[in-house]
């Protein structure tokens, strides 16, 4: 009797925590829906020098590669 009494415990806890996990799903989608957040605020990652001079292609790398001239 023991046995199907922890069985049951185990069963009832599983269930509430599926359910608060359910709740705060619903909650969080719905909180992320009705706020009204800045996407473009201080939320973004800051953008780093390293990012653009990688972006942009400097004049002798691009000819380089381009190129095909110091292919051995």
């Amino acid at each position: 009797m023991r046995h199907r009494r922890q069985v049951l415990a185990l069963e009832v806890i599983a269930k509430l925590v599926g359910a608060a996990t359910l709740v705060l799903t619903v909650a969080s989608v719905f909180y992320v829906l009705l706020t009204d957040v800045d996407r473009t605020g201080p939320r973004t990652a800051p953008q780093h020098s390293m990012d653009a001079e990688a972006q942009t292609p400097q004049a002798g790398k691009a000819d380089k590669f381009n190129s095909g001239g110091d292919q051995q």
